[in-house]
């Protein structure tokens, strides 16, 4: 079964609404402009489509997802961000690898995660990863649309 990028940012952005800790997720072409042109209720998941590469049955398309949540003023929320941030990324990547439903869509590398802060607006805080997706691809050429 073929999976397109479109239906795996919907199952991303279905997981993400099934999440009991993530509040809003949204889908585009940068992390910044994505938080400061929608209307964010923390915690919020952020995504950007970044390249893809292709294979003879796979398509590899690495994004960048980021979980980000606003710090109370005097910073008292900014461990408990840190950490929450940082497991709903483990969740989502443990989800995708162990649910039957994304079987034609895996997480192919061990994403890493930096530590995020944008101080632009609100203070949030939380973390980015990069994560690479190979998503299964139909070869046959009877199913080019031409």
């Amino acid at each position: 079964m073929y999976v397109s990028l479109k239906e795996a940012i919907s199952q991303l952005r279905t997981l993400c609404e099934a999440h009991k800790q993530v509040n809003s997720y949204y889908h585009g072409d940068n992390i910044v402009t994505l938080y400061k042109e929608n209307e964010i209720r923390h915690t919020t998941v952020l995504t950007v489509s970044q390249s893809a590469t292709f294979e003879p049955n796979f398509i590899n398309v690495t994004v960048q997802l980021a979980c980000i949540d606003k710090v109370l003023k005097g910073d008292e929320n900014e461990n408990e961000i840190e950490s929450n941030t940082l497991a709903i990324i483990g969740d989502l990547i443990n989800y995708i690898n162990t649910n039957d439903s994304w079987r034609y869509a895996k997480v192919i590398t061990n994403p890493s995660a930096t530590k995020l802060v944008d101080r632009s607006q609100d203070v949030a805080s939380g973390w980015m990863a990069t994560i690479q997706f190979r998503l299964i691809k139909d070869n046959g050429v009877c199913d080019l649309p031409i």
